[in-house]
C-alpha cells in the first residue's frame, strides 16, 4: 500500500489530506489509519484497533464518532464547536440543564407521596428530553455544516458518507 494525496485533473496536483491506498489501486483512498468495516483497506495498514487514552471529565464532556464523510472538510475544532453550541447544560454545573416544560406536573408540588413522585420522574424526562433534543441538534449541525462543504467543493456531484454520533457525557453527582 501506500500513503499519497489525491492527484487532481491533467496537471496532477496534489490535494486534499493524505490518504490510504492498495498497492498499484486508487482504492479505497481512506483519509484515516483506523477505520471500522473497511476491511479491504488492511492489506494498506488501515486497522480497526483505536488509539485509546484515558481523559478528567469533570463537567461538558462529549464524545463524537463520525465517518470519514465528516472529516474530509471539518477541522475537529470545527466539530468540537458544532458539538458545544448546541449541546444543552446547566450553566453553574456543567450538569445537564432543566427545561421548561408544558407539562402540568412538571415542578408540581403536592402533600401526597405519589403525586411528588410524578412530578419528580416529569422533571427528570423533561431534563432528559431537552438533553436528547441537544444531542440531536448537535448531530444535525455537523451533518448539515458537512454536506454544505460537500456540495461547495464539488457542487452536489458527489458526497461522502455523513454518519455522526454524539455522546453527552454527565459526570456523577456527589
Amino acid at each position: 500500500g501506500r500513503v499519497a494525496q489525491t492527484a487532481s485533473g491533467s496537471s496532477r496536483n496534489t490535494v486534499g489530506p493524505y490518504r490510504v491506498w492498495l498497492k498499484g489501486c486508487d482504492y479505497p483512498g481512506l483519509a484515516m489509519s483506523r477505520a471500522l468495516g473497511d476491511l479491504s483497506a488492511t492489506p494498506a495498514g488501515v486497522i480497526a484497533t483505536p488509539d485509546l487514552s484515558k481523559v478528567s471529565c469533570a463537567s461538558r464532556c462529549f464524545v463524537v464518532l463520525a465517518s470519514d464523510g465528516v472529516w474530509e472538510f471539518l477541522s475537529n475544532q470545527d466539530v468540537v464547536n458544532t458539538v458545544a453550541a448546541h449541546l444543552v447544560w446547566d450553566n453553574t454545573s456543567g450538569h445537564a440543564a432543566a427545561q421548561t416544560s408544558s407539562n402540568p406536573a412538571v415542578g408540581a408540588r403536592s402533600s401526597s407521596a405519589g403525586a411528588h413522585t410524578t412530578a419528580a420522574v416529569a422533571t427528570q424526562d423533561a431534563d432528559m428530553c431537552a438533553v436528547n433534543a441537544g444531542v440531536a441538534a448537535a448531530c444535525r449541525a455537523v451533518v448539515d455544516k458537512s454536506l454544505d462543504r460537500w456540495v461547495q467543493e464539488y457542487g452536489g456531484q458527489y458526497v461522502d458518507d455523513i454518519t455522526v454520533v454524539v455522546g453527552q457525557i454527565q459526570p456523577r453527582l456527589p
